[in-house]
C-alpha cells in the first residue's frame, strides 16, 4: 500500500515514486514541507519511531480504524500531533461491521481444497463511540467542506451497476464513515 500510495503521488512530487530511505517509510523534501509514508505498529509500541519527522501537521488515516481499540488509536494521533494538528479519518460504518468485516482471501487451501478468508481483528465502532474517543484524547471534529462534521454514506440501489452484484446486500446499510479532526489539547 505504501508503494502505491508513493506512485500515485509522485504525479504532484516528482521523484516520489522512487525514495526508498528504509523499508518502512519514504520521504521527499518539497520547498517547505515534507512527505512521508510510514508503517508502524502503534499498539506495539505507542512511540513516535524515529522515521516520522514529528510533529506532523496534518495525517490521513482510511479505513484502518476498525482494526483498532479507540483509546490507543488516537493516542497515537496526540503523539504525533500538534495542538492545532489535523487528521482525516474515514471507517467502515458499525451497520457494515456488525454484519461482516474486512479480510482478505489467502494462497492457503482448507481440508476441502477452498481458500481461506483471512480475517483480522475488527471493532466495529459507532460514529458516536468515535467521536467521544476523539473529544476524550483532545480533539475536536471539524467541519468538511460545510457540509456537516461527520459524513455517512450507504449503499443505493442505483449504485449497483457500478458497485457489483456483491453490493446487492449493503443496499440501505450505512457502509462508511468519514470525519476531520484537529488537536485542540
Amino acid at each position: 500500500m505504501l508503494a502505491l500510495a508513493r506512485q500515485k503521488l509522485a504525479a504532484y512530487r516528482p521523484g516520489l515514486e522512487t525514495e526508498e530511505t528504509s523499508v518502512n517509510s519514504s520521504s521527499i523534501q518539497g520547498s517547505s514541507s515534507a512527505v512521508a509514508f510510514v508503517q508502524h505498529d502503534f499498539l506495539a509500541s505507542p512511540d513516535v519511531p524515529p522515521t516520522i519527522p514529528t510533529p506532523v501537521s496534518a495525517m490521513i488515516c482510511t479505513l484502518v480504524l476498525e482494526h483498532f481499540p479507540l483509546a490507543p488509536f488516537f493516542a497515537s494521533f496526540r503523539n504525533l500531533l500538534p495542538v492545532g494538528g489535523l487528521a482525516l479519518v474515514t471507517n467502515m460504518h458499525s451497520e457494515m461491521g456488525l454484519k461482516g468485516q474486512a479480510g482478505f482471501v489467502s494462497e492457503q487451501v482448507d481440508e476441502q481444497g477452498r481458500p481461506v478468508k483471512i480475517r483480522g481483528d475488527s471493532w466495529p465502532h459507532t460514529v458516536e463511540e468515535t467521536v467521544q474517543a476523539a473529544e476524550d484524547a483532545g480533539f475536536e471534529i471539524v467541519a468538511l467542506g460545510g457540509q456537516g462534521k461527520i459524513r455517512e454514506r450507504h449503499v443505493k440501489e442505483d449504485m449497483i451497476e457500478k458497485l457489483g452484484d456483491r453490493a446487492k446486500k449493503w443496499v440501505g446499510v450505512n457502509v462508511w464513515y468519514g470525519f476531520a479532526v484537529k488537536r485542540v489539547q
